[in-house]
């Protein structure tokens, strides 16, 4: 069965953030990182769960993402 998926967030390959669980019913949330002096960011989906959906964090959208310098 599947359970929630995560997002971490990797700025110049350090963790940075990792977020709360995400579950299918989970609304859009905000988050504002300072990308000053970044130079590579890595966005990464982990699910957990059994089930032929186990996956469905890599189908998650990123909404109106801008990045800025």
């Amino acid at each position: 069965m599947r359970t929630s998926a995560r997002i971490i967030i990797y700025l110049d390959e350090e963790e940075y953030f990792i977020s709360n669980d995400f579950e299918i019913d989970t609304r859009p949330q905000n988050l504002n990182i300072s990308l000053t002096d970044v130079e590579i960011i890595r966005i990464r989906w982990v699910s957990e769960g059994t089930n032929v959906w186990k996956d469905w964090g890599s189908h998650a959208t990123l909404f109106d993402a801008v990045f800025q310098r």
